[in-house]
Parts: C-alpha cells; sequence; structure tokens
C-alpha cells in the first residue's frame, strides 16, 4: 500500500488487451453472399436517418454524424446472424479481452453511408465519439464494426481509433470486422464516392467495479 491509502497491483496481476482485435481473411465474421443478403433485407426494411446523443436524449445532427439506419431486429430471418456474433465475439473475448460480458443486450444495426448527390450536401460520416454513455449505454463494454461492402464499392469512410495513438482500421473486404472497447473513442471519416454499408453490435455486461 502506498501513501495515500491505494492498494498498487503487482506487475504480474496488470491487465493487458489489445486495442482492437480484427477478423479478416478465413477467419472473417461473414462471407460476401452473407453480406449481400443482409444488405438486401435492409434495403427493404428501409432506413431512418442515423442521430446523436445519450440513451434519453438523442437528436438528428447531419453536420456530426449522417447515416442511415436499419434495425436488424431479432427474428426467424435474422437468428442466424445473431447465432453468428454469439459464436465469434464470446471467443474473441474470452481470448484477448477477458470482459465480464453478458451478451447482445440491443438489436444489431445496419449502417448505410452515402456520398453526396448535392453540392453542399454533408457526405455520409461520423465525428469522433464513443460509444459508451449514460443510461443503457453505460453497460456496454464491447463495440463490434462489420464490414458488409466491397472496398472498391466506395472510398473515404474510414473508421479511426484514438488509443494510445490514431488508428486508422485497414480492414475492407466484405466480412471482414473490428473488436474495441466501447469506450474508446472512434469516428468514420467523409465518403466521398459510393455507398458502403456496415453492422454494428454493442456488446453488455454487469456495471465496472
Amino acid at each position: 500500500m502506498n501513501n495515500t491509502g491505494f492498494f498498487i497491483a503487482p506487475k504480474g496481476l496488470s491487465q493487458e488487451y489489445p486495442s482492437h482485435v480484427q477478423w479478416s481473411g478465413a477467419n472473417r465474421m461473414l462471407s460476401a453472399p452473407e453480406c449481400t443478403h443482409i444488405i438486401e433485407q435492409a434495403e427493404t426494411a428501409g432506413w431512418r436517418a442515423g442521430t446523436i446523443g445519450s440513451a434519453t436524449s438523442n437528436r438528428e445532427d447531419p453536420g456530426y454524424r449522417r447515416v442511415d439506419v436499419c434495425s436488424a431486429t431479432y427474428s426467424k430471418q435474422t437468428e442466424w446472424l445473431y447465432e453468428r456474433l454469439s459464436q465469434k465475439v464470446p471467443a474473441a473475448n474470452e481470448q484477448y479481452f477477458g470482459f465480464d460480458v453478458v451478451g447482445l443486450m440491443e438489436e444489431v444495426q445496419i449502417l448505410r453511408y452515402t456520398a453526396p448527390e448535392v453540392a453542399g450536401e454533408p457526405a455520409g460520416h461520423y465525428d469522433w465519439h464513443q460509444d459508451f454513455g449514460s443510461g443503457y449505454m453505460g453497460r456496454r463494454k464491447l463495440s463490434v464494426v462489420v464490414q458488409l461492402s466491397d472496398g472498391a464499392d466506395y472510398e473515404g469512410c474510414e473508421l479511426t481509433l484514438m488509443t494510445h495513438k490514431m488508428e486508422t482500421m485497414r480492414y475492407r473486404g466484405a466480412g471482414e470486422g473490428v473488436i474495441f472497447p466501447s469506450w474508446t473513442p472512434h469516428c468514420v471519416s467523409n465518403i466521398t464516392r459510393g455507398t458502403r454499408y456496415a453492422l454494428v453490435a454493442w456488446v453488455h455486461g454487469s456495471p465496472f467495479r
């Protein structure tokens, strides 16, 4: 114990985990046909404008975040997707993070970023933010982002994490993805050409102690 009254953990007990983990190559989250199927279902279901704010108060702000959102509600049609996430995500958490998690407590979301068609229109993007916040968001522990588009279908729209440095994620193949702690600041840059589709989900756990 030091003179402040707090215990100092021995070096061997120091928590160590990566800033993020990627699913790529043969270990990708989804196959290309599965990604196409998810996109088609979202286009059929319809979109709403993405918002910013807290769990209890949110609003549209295209200057800060411009993206279309579709909720992939759990159903017979989406059961396979939730099962896939329930296989891949706990394995990554157990191997790399070791967080105390419960599971997916929110609906999976499909995102659509589009390049501006009219001069002066905001490009699809999301400025710096965290997925961790007030209310139920305070129990988010891991964020999952899965690429649904082929990287050749668009330009820009890159995901960057702020860890000990700015790290831009280089996954662009359909079905590849990344998982990171939900309190990590991150942003999505402007899309300059085409359309990018992505899947996002959040893994919840018990309160931090």
